[in-house]
């Protein structure tokens, strides 16, 4: 070309780069799936190089840039079939241009609600002006064009599955449904629809009629059964509805453990059908019910304290029941295992969670639970002392601290003597791990010093003792002062004065160990 032309172009590359140009234009301006168009000085600008002396002239630019906009670079055999596609091709752009739409501009990271409404007007006009014609089925992998159709239909099948599931119990509409509410669930949560995310899930949670075990039939363990299931293969979707799934998981575990309310399953229905749906919820409550809570190690840092959160709640119902239940305290602890292993960081957020319920448990007016509680803490605490702490770290305490809670409030001898017999075994098997948990343990052994049993006082003074004779140089650090504050109040204890005595034969063991 340079050749046939001389002196139209400084060099080749100019000519090079303009014919690359003129390629990109005649596509984007006669494509309607290519959208916004390239502007005149977009075109100019993409001719542009470096030295102003080689670039083409901008006149010839506009020219040949008006030229290709108004005729369509084609070979001859396309002349004749771009008559037919021309209409086609002209509804095919104006869909695209609606869809583009919905795509998210830099001002603004989410659709507004009026330009969803916009983009769904638009779109049902192109498709009423093509008739009855048949349309093109356009795919795409823009996550943002999907937000305005389900705002448009999320409603309206939720309201179909749940009126399908209300009226009847055909097998393969209610696996339908299922699919519906599965599919729903996820597609809000990709999207971020919180609301509608919510009431697909509460709905769901509402179909598994574990409220009322006399009204239950085969659908709802159906409900039950996807439930447990979206909890294995899509935990990050239940975030704020985490109290009503481990509710569900709560009570199939009181159904199927009191006899008296499982034979009440499915109540005036024939006994084959009672006996499928019993032998169904009697294996959805052994292994799908208890991946629940084995699967809590995958849930992510966030979403953890949320569990911990939400099970505590179900944990403090169920002690407030008449009897009162400790199935999810139990589980409140096997969690709290699996989880030890996460950094400190969010480990804290979940202590932050458990002691309180814990504490709460521990005052529990049946001193069965309140014992059960307790020893529960004592379980955990022996596993976490396991762990290394290092230097100038505290969080030893911070787990201990709920003993020094109950010590001090509990009007029950045995409460009290349980929780100093718990820290009694916690020295002796793990006294070698204990840094700053000896501030703990001499502050429970302080309110024991102060204790009218005298059975108390001893039992938590022969430990004092033993610690200081033995262990002395573990505790001489940051912990000394609240060991001395301890011996003082064994010293001015007024159940034992052979207490008081050795108390005071101690504190001059310290002085002297201190001077050394």
């Amino acid at each position: 070309y340079c050749a046939d032309n001389p002196g139209l172009f400084k060099n080749a590359d100019t000519a090079y780069v303009l014919a690359y140009s003129v390629i990109l234009l005649n596509t984007d301006a006669h494509n309607p799936m290519v959208w916004p168009k390239m502007t005149k000085s977009d075109f100019v600008r993409m001719n542009a190089v470096n030295d102003a002396e080689e670039c083409a002239s901008t006149e010839l630019l506009e020219e040949i840039y008006d030229s290709i906009v108004k005729e369509e670079i084609k070979m001859k055999d396309d002349v004749a079939k771009s008559s037919r596609q021309k209409q086609e091709g002209e509804e095919r752009g104006g869909l695209v241009g609606i869809l583009n739409l919905a795509l998210p501009k830099q001002k603004s990271s989410t659709d507004t609600k009026s330009e969803s409404e916009a983009i769904v007007k638009q779109t049902q006009a192109i498709f009423r002006n093509q008739g009855v014609k048949r349309g093109v089925f356009y795919t795409s992998n823009r996550i943002e064009l999907v937000r305005p159709m389900v705002e448009a239909v999320g409603w309206p099948l939720l309201a179909a599955f749940s009126v399908t599931m209300e009226e009847g119990e055909n097998k393969p509409r209610v696996a339908l449904c299922m699919e519906g509410f599965k599919a729903g669930i996820h597609i809000t949560q990709v999207l971020g629809m919180d609301t509608m995310r919510y009431a697909f899930l509460t709905s769901l949670v509402r179909f598994t009629f574990l409220h009322a075990p006399k009204e239950m039939r085969s659908k709802n363990v159906e409900a039950l059964r996807t439930l447990l299931a979206l909890c294995d293969t899509e935990p990050d979707s239940l975030q704020d509805t985490w109290n009503a799934v481990l509710e569900c998981v709560s009570r199939l575990e009181f159904i199927m453990s009191t006899p008296a309310i499982s034979a009440t399953v499915m109540l005036g229905s024939n006994q084959i059908s009672k006996d499928a749906v019993v032998q169904s919820l009697k294996e959805l409550a052994g292994k799908p019910a208890e991946q629940v809570f084995v699967n809590s190690v995958k849930l992510p840092s966030d979403s953890i304290v949320e569990f911990f959160n939400a099970l505590c709640g179900v944990s403090a119902e169920e002690l407030r029941q008449t009897p009162a239940r400790v199935f999810s305290l139990q589980k409140l602890v096997e969690i709290s295992y699996y989880n030890m292993a996460r950094i400190r960081m969010v480990w804290a957020r979940i202590w932050s969670v458990l002691a309180n319920h814990f504490i709460s448990a521990g005052s529990h007016h049946d001193e069965k639970i309140a014992m059960y509680a307790i020893d529960s803490l004592r379980q955990l605490s022996m596993k976490y002392l396991e762990r290394a702490e290092l230097t100038n770290f505290t969080f030893q305490n911070d787990i201990l601290k709920p003993f020094v809670v109950l010590i001090r409030n509990s009007r029950s001898e045995t409460i009290r003597s349980l929780i100093v017999d718990c820290i009694v075994q916690m020295i002796k098997s793990k006294v070698g791990s204990i840094k700053s948990g000896w501030r703990s343990v001499f502050m429970i052994f302080t309110a024991a010093a102060d204790d009218e049993v005298e059975s108390i006082v001893e039992s938590a003074f022969e430990n004092v003792e033993q610690v200081i004779l033995e262990h002395f140089d573990q505790v001489v650090g940051d912990c000394f002062m609240d060991c001395v504050n301890c011996l003082i109040r064994f010293a001015n204890n007024k159940t034992s004065h052979r207490i008081s005595l050795k108390a005071i034969a101690l504190l001059r063991i310290c002085e002297d160990r201190l001077a050394e």
